[in-house]
């Protein structure tokens, strides 16, 4: 019998445990494992109430693709600081969201193409396809990365026989949706 005690609570471990044990309790293992994680993590990945205080002060100028990742894009503020990290289309109606607020002359809503969701005005597109057959079929409705859909819908296949495989549709086309 060996004299271990728990790591957690320092009290001797049961007679019952096994001898490489280090805890007295499940408990203690996952309470033990909660502070060791939290002593390590030294930074914090997005700083919510810096966040919050810079989108109210400072206006969004630009995008600028980020320096790490490919095919992310981040909104540049106008006191030179970065906003968290979206896509294109992301950034695109963030920044032009902003320029219709920050304009009281400008119509915010055009009520030809933008429907409102949720209390954020949005552009709704139609993914249409042209299938194998020759007939034109609206294949669904989304609100934003429309690009990202219309890429999926051209990389679907059929297969022929075991091996082969044919694009499920010929044409997909991208065409937005006036309400």
């Amino acid at each position: 019998m060996s004299d271990a005690v728990c790591h957690q609570c320092g009290k001797p471990l049961p007679s019952t445990t096994r001898r490489h044990a280090r805890f007295c309790s499940p408990a203690h293992r996952a309470a033990y494992h909660r502070s060791s994680t939290a002593r390590r993590m030294a930074r914090v990945r997005f700083s919510v109430a810096r966040t919050r205080d810079k989108t109210a002060g400072a206006a969004y100028i630009g995008i600028v693709p980020d320096h790490r990742f490919l095919g992310v894009y981040r909104l540049k503020r106008t006191d030179g600081t970065l906003s968290d990290m979206v896509n294109l289309t992301r950034a695109k109606d963030a920044l032009t969201r902003h320029k219709r607020r920050s304009t009281p002359t400008a119509c915010r809503h055009d009520l030809s193409v933008v429907r409102r969701v949720g209390g954020a005005a949005m552009t709704e597109f139609a993914i249409v396809v042209t299938e194998l057959s020759g007939n034109k079929t609206e294949l669904c409705r989304v609100g934003s990365n429309p690009e990202a859909v219309a890429e999926a819908a051209r990389r679907k296949t059929t297969r022929l026989g075991r091996t082969r495989r044919m694009p499920l549709y010929t044409k997909v086309e991208i065409v937005p949706v006036k309400p």
